[in-house]
């Protein structure tokens, strides 16, 4: 099983979060990334989602995403781009949700994919007239039960769990990790700068994705 983070796409392009020069140091957060922020401007939190999301298409899959491709491993990732399904990943569960996608502010049910070529998605839900946004896991938000249940099963019942480009401080996502070594899987840590996911780890290796999952996994089905 594969659980990545942000550093996994840094190579594509597609800016971190936590570090010093991540989105999160550029930006406010209570503004862009809390159900309070989008009530507060809620067209203000959706031009920033669309900056975003226009420069999707732009990004490519790195050479971490394509040797991950590579293998049958089941991927769960808080990652919000479309990088590993785009590099040929299967089974990938979006721990923190999608910007390809759109859905009701008012969890009524209704969702809808994200085509840029077409143009912006309706601001109000088509089902209850609610405001839309993106499907992203918001700060103060819990993450979606389905998509967390499923990854939490996967995490107990491997035997390896490679765990990549992700600081591992964010839970409930990071709790995958303690949830592998409680079924005494073996935790492979890949990432080029500070994490807490020391004490846990059989194996520590400094670099990015690019470098170290080509020659890591070669030859791995």
């Amino acid at each position: 099983m594969v659980f990545s983070g942000a550093g996994l796409s840094v190579e594509s392009g597609i800016s971190a979060f936590r570090t010093k020069d991540g989105l999160w140091n550029q930006v406010d957060v209570e503004k862009y990334a809390t159900p309070q922020g989008f009530q507060d401007d809620p067209q203000a939190v959706r031009n920033w989602y669309w900056e975003r999301r226009i420069s999707l298409p732009n990004a490519e899959p790195n050479e971490g995403h394509l040797a991950l491709a590579k293998t049958s491993w089941r991927h769960a990732t808080q990652n919000v781009d479309d990088l590993l399904e785009r590099a040929g990943c299967d089974n990938v569960l979006h721990l923190h949700g999608t910007l390809l996608r759109e859905r009701c502010h008012n969890n009524c049910g209704y969702k809808t994919g994200i085509d840029v070529n077409v143009g912006r998605p309706p601001e109000m839900c088509p089902e209850c007239n609610a405001p839309t946004r993106p499907d992203v896991v918001w700060f103060y938000e819990p993450l979606d039960e389905r998509v967390l249940h499923q990854a939490e099963q996967w995490a107990l019942s491997c035997d390896l769990l490679l765990v990549i480009g992700t600081r591992a401080e964010v839970t409930p996502a990071a709790d995958l990790i303690t949830m592998a070594k409680s079924v005494q899987a073996h935790v492979v840590v890949v990432n080029p700068g500070e994490h807490v996911a020391g004490n846990l780890a059989d194996l520590t290796l400094s670099g990015s994705a690019g470098e170290v999952l080509p020659v890591l996994l070669h030859g791995i089905p």
